[in-house]
């Protein structure tokens, strides 16, 4: 984002927001109502965001995900919005949790609705981006769980599920599935942008 001016920024936020939402039917047990996201993967302001630090996207993104068709009436039905966690390794590695940032960004109203204290990753895994797609589900199986004390946070509750990212969605899947077995009665996956 340092990179680019004011006119550069506007340009490429207006690309992105003119390029309709997708909706994703994943070939999964369904623990996921549904997936929606705003862009493909790729743009380097999303790059930038992630792995440089650069969280004064965030703003942008929210925007761009709320003026999406569905995205709003979701937040506003959800009883809870939940950022994927990061485990402490890739936590202290990158320095912020870019979901986190992202969920803090979509919520307007009160009373608030982000729970950081709900999902938890057990462990840390290898990198989604390194593996093959056919790899993905088992690296991130049991990865997360829900935190012995958010059980009654989740039970009965609809939460969007909130991720930067999703490629072969398994690293949502395996979060939806952790907010499933908890109790959630929905959970609805929103992400930023999707690789193709």
């Amino acid at each position: 984002m340092a990179d680019m001016d004011k006119a550069g920024v506007r340009k490429a936020i207006l690309s992105m927001a003119s390029t309709p939402g997708v909706w994703f039917d994943l070939p999964l047990p369904k623990v996921i109502e549904m997936v929606r996201s705003v862009n493909e993967y790729g743009a380097e302001m999303v790059r930038d965001f992630k792995f440089h630090a650069d969280i004064a996207w965030a703003r942008s993104f929210a925007r761009m995900m709320r003026s999406t068709p569905w995205v709003d009436p979701a937040l506003e039905a959800a009883d809870w919005i939940v950022p994927m966690p990061l485990s402490r390794q890739r936590l202290l590695e990158r320095g912020f949790n870019q979901s986190d940032v992202l969920a803090a960004a979509l919520e307007t109203g009160q009373p608030r609705k982000v729970r950081r204290d709900v999902l938890v990753r057990t462990r840390d895994t290898a990198a989604q981006s390194s593996l093959p797609r056919s790899e993905r589900h088992a690296n991130v199986a049991n990865a997360y769980v829900v935190h012995p004390e958010g059980f009654n946070a989740v039970q009965g509750k609809k939460v969007v599920l909130v991720d930067d990212v999703m490629t072969t969605g398994a690293s949502l899947h395996a979060a939806a599935r952790a907010l499933a077995q908890a109790g959630a009665a929905q959970t609805i996956a929103l992400v930023f942008a999707r690789t193709p």
